[in-house]
C-alpha cells in the first residue's frame, strides 16, 4: 500500500501545483487506483476504486470525492479540517492562487491546534 501513497503524493508533484483542491485530489487518488490495479492490492483496489469513474472536470463529481475523501478520513478531524478548505477546482491565477493558500495555511493551523488538544 505504501506503493500507492507513493503515486498519490508524485501524482501531486508531477502536477506542480502549489496549492491543492479537491480536483487535483481527484487526480492523485486515481494515481493510487492505477497503482492498486497494477500490483493487485485487494485493499487498495477497495479503497481507491471509487475515484476511478470520476470526471475531474465535472463539478458534481468533485462534490462526490469531497465526500469520499472526508469519509477516507473521518478518524482524524485535523486532516478533514484541511480538506474542507480545499476549493474544488484548482485555482487559476495569483490572486485565486493566494486565496487558496491563505486559506490551506489557516486549516492547517487549525487542524494543528486540533491534534493538540486530543
Amino acid at each position: 500500500m505504501l506503493d500507492c501513497i507513493l503515486a498519490h503524493e508524485f501524482s501531486h508533484v508531477q502536477q506542480g501545483y502549489l496549492v491543492d483542491s479537491v480536483q487535483q485530489e481527484l487526480i492523485a487518488y486515481q494515481a493510487a487506483a492505477k497503482i492498486a490495479h497494477a500490483l493487485d492490492y485487494t485493499v487498495g483496489k477497495q479503497l481507491y476504486d471509487r475515484f476511478l469513474a470520476l470526471n475531474p472536470a465535472n463539478s458534481k463529481d468533485l462534490d462526490t470525492v469531497l465526500a469520499l475523501i472526508l469519509d477516507l478520513a473521518s478518524g482524524s478531524l485535523p486532516t478533514q479540517t484541511i480538506y474542507k478548505s480545499l476549493p474544488k477546482t484548482q485555482p487559476q491565477g495569483a490572486a485565486d492562487t493566494a486565496i487558496a493558500a491563505i486559506r490551506q495555511l489557516s486549516a492547517a493551523g487549525i487542524a494543528g491546534i486540533q491534534a493538540l488538544r486530543k
